[in-house]
């Protein structure tokens, strides 16, 4: 379990808004490494929408890291289940 946990850290997943306008990186753990916001959306975009994106897209990159790092954990422990299932 040690070594998946260490391998979470060094995993990386990206996640994108519905618009395409922003772009998140995380680790498999879930931490931001990277925010890329589509080039000119600041000036063409309101505030509360370029910001409704920047959240999209951190979820979408966390759900695929949360994803993966279940698939793994079966791997590790099978029949193991989250509280969410």
């Amino acid at each position: 379990m040690r070594e998946a946990r260490e391998e979470q850290e060094t995993l990386r997943f990206r996640g994108s808004s519905e618009s395409g306008v922003a772009t998140a990186t995380c680790t498999g753990r879930g931490a931001l490494l990277e925010l890329d916001i589509r080039a000119g959306a600041l000036a063409s975009s309101r505030p509360e929408m370029i910001s409704r994106d920047l959240v999209e897209s951190i979820q979408a990159a966390r759900r695929s890291a949360g994803e993966a790092v279940g698939e793994r954990l079966q791997q590790l422990a099978p029949g193991f289940t989250s509280e969410a299932e």
